[in-house]
């Protein structure tokens, strides 16, 4: 049961954001690698039919997308097998890609904001933040808009939703998972300082996930300071 990490990159008014995901595969690649059935059901590959020429709607990328406004510019997106040094598609949006909504912009500091449930003591629930945020989106108090609601919980659904890849007829499956990382010390000499790292096995790592999760949005929005102008991400 490969453990696959979604990274995406974005620009929004110089500040650089990295959103990621995990997912537990399942099923036999045929034609294509996991990495890659995973990048085209998270909907990052252009449909280059003539009728479409888009990115695919219903995916979490166009679904996010429908929240930013054109300021917000995806930059790069990465899967790959964490357990694997070939397993891995990375692609720049070649197709200009950015958010599509209309109107006004709020700062890299303001994101809507998501969470999941508990479903083991020993892991924390995962959370997500989006910056690139329109403004017809939050309300007084950084409430979001009754109008707006229906969109922001789309991304929750399709955040907890099992994504597929039809692989020449062979089904690759990706269930969301939050994973558990090992703490350790980075330098020994500064014992205080802290940082987080997959396990060394992926047998290990898979005794420390979290599956069966739900996502939910934040009632209002909420604030992240490390994307501040000049900060990066």
């Amino acid at each position: 049961m490969p453990i696959m990490e979604v990274t995406l990159e974005s620009s929004y008014f110089g500040v650089t954001s990295i959103n990621r995901w995990n997912y537990i595969a399942s099923g036999t690649p045929a034609a294509v690698s996991l990495s890659f059935g995973l990048i085209h059901a998270f909907g990052a590959i252009y449909d280059t039919d003539p009728l479409v020429l888009d990115y695919p709607d219903g995916s979490i990328l166009k679904a996010i997308a429908t929240v930013c406004t054109g300021a917000m510019e995806f930059v790069q997106i990465t899967a790959k097998n964490v357990y694997s040094v070939t397993d891995f598609y990375q692609t720049p949006f070649i197709q200009q890609f950015a958010g599509t909504m209309g109107g006004g912009s709020l700062p890299p500091t303001v994101a809507l904001g998501y969470r999941t449930n508990r479903t083991r003591l020993d892991i924390r629930r995962g959370t997500k933040r989006f910056v690139g945020i329109g403004q017809d989106v939050q309300q007084n108090g950084g409430q979001i808009v009754a109008g707006q609601q229906g969109a922001v919980d789309a991304i929750a659904t399709l955040m907890g939703a099992t994504l597929t890849y039809d692989d020449e007829g062979n089904t690759l499956t990706y269930e969301p998972c939050i994973v558990g990382k090992e703490k350790y010390t980075p330098d020994p000499e500064v014992p205080e300082n802290v940082a987080y790292r997959y396990y060394q096995t992926e047998l290990e790592q898979l005794d420390h996930i979290m599956s069966s999760i739900i996502w939910q949005p934040y009632p209002q929005m909420r604030t992240q300071v490390s994307r501040q102008y000049g900060r990066g991400i």
